[in-house]
């Protein structure tokens, strides 16, 4: 084998060599590429499922504020309502005490 023969062998291999190395490390990069935009697309889709979610918080503790100061309205007329029983309790009592004597 001449020289010639030998470097355009050598030429060869390595021009294939590279061709092969740039045709596999495009294709981890295109892995990569695709395994990113999944990614990202699931990324989305949870930003999605938590604004939904706290929307929802939002207004469950809306509705749940106001039920508890319509509770506390209602706990407060209660009260006022049973210090007038016992007060007019009282006077029923003072009076009855007084019919008596």
């Amino acid at each position: 084998m001449s020289i010639k023969a030998v470097f355009a062998l050598c030429l060869a291999g390595v021009l294939a060599g590279i061709l092969i190395g740039y045709l596999l490390w495009g294709q981890g990069i295109q892995k990569l590429a695709d395994e990113l935009a999944r990614t990202k697309a699931s990324w989305e889709e949870l930003q999605g499922r938590l604004a939904v979610a706290d929307q929802r918080s939002k207004d469950q503790q809306m509705q749940s504020e106001a039920k508890l100061k319509q509770t506390d309205t209602q706990l407060k007329q209660a009260r006022e309502d049973l210090q007038l029983e016992r007060q007019r309790r009282a006077r029923l009592e003072l009076l009855l005490s007084e019919g008596r004597k």
